[in-house]
């Protein structure tokens, strides 16, 4: 990919920015629901930044009915400013990632993405399937927070946790920093920019 590609290259300094990039809500050909846009708007930033993107710019806050029924219709909030769910989403995706670098992924099988983004204090794990529902079982090394794609919190106690992933991102908040938990959580730790996660994305 560009970052490797930079980073082999004596330029690993050098930030990688995504702009204008999105998907229209209206009934024109390549048009999504509200939810799938939400889905794909968090989704493809959570990618581009396991990817090495540095900076991430939706095309669009809002929608402009006069750029016509695709540019137009790519806005995360409506023409009266009414915030769709991808707005909600992508904040909350924000709010629970913030400044935590990306630091690589854990090996749950075919298909399911989970991303571990952390710090020395704090450990953030993405997790989503493309299609359908996944089970899944992680070692939870404290206790931690589940936060769903909007930005609902569910505590989750320390140990064997059980869940369900699907198209929808959600989130698990560990209160332990990068060393203390992400080598501890039951699946294999694989270091470095995302590839080959899916077969579909």
């Amino acid at each position: 990919g560009a970052r490797e590609w930079l980073d082999a290259n004596g330029k690993k300094d050098c930030e990688l920015w995504t702009t204008e990039f999105g998907w229209h809500t209206s009934n024109a050909p390549g048009g999504k629901s509200e939810l799938t846009q939400a889905q794909y708007i968090v989704r493809g930033s959570l990618l581009q930044l396991a990817g090495g993107v540095t900076k991430l710019l939706p095309f669009l806050d809002c929608d402009i009915p006069e750029w016509g029924q695709i540019d137009g219709k790519m806005g995360l909030t409506r023409t009266n400013k009414m915030p769709k769910p991808a707005f909600t989403a992508y904040a909350a995706m924000a709010r629970t990632i913030g400044a935590l670098p990306y630091r690589g992924r854990l090996d749950m099988g075919e298909d399911v993405a989970a991303f571990v983004f952390a710090d020395n204090n704090k450990t953030v794990v993405a997790i989503w399937t493309p299609s359908g529902e996944k089970n899944y079982t992680m070692k939870l090394p404290s206790e931690a927070v589940r936060v769903c794609m909007f930005g609902e919190r569910t505590p989750c106690p320390r140990g064997l946790y059980k869940s369900v992933c699907n198209e929808s991102v959600h989130y698990l908040v560990i209160g332990k920093g990068f060393s203390a938990s992400a080598k501890s959580l039951g699946h294999k730790f694989i270091a470095g920019w995302a590839r080959d996660v899916f077969t579909s994305a």
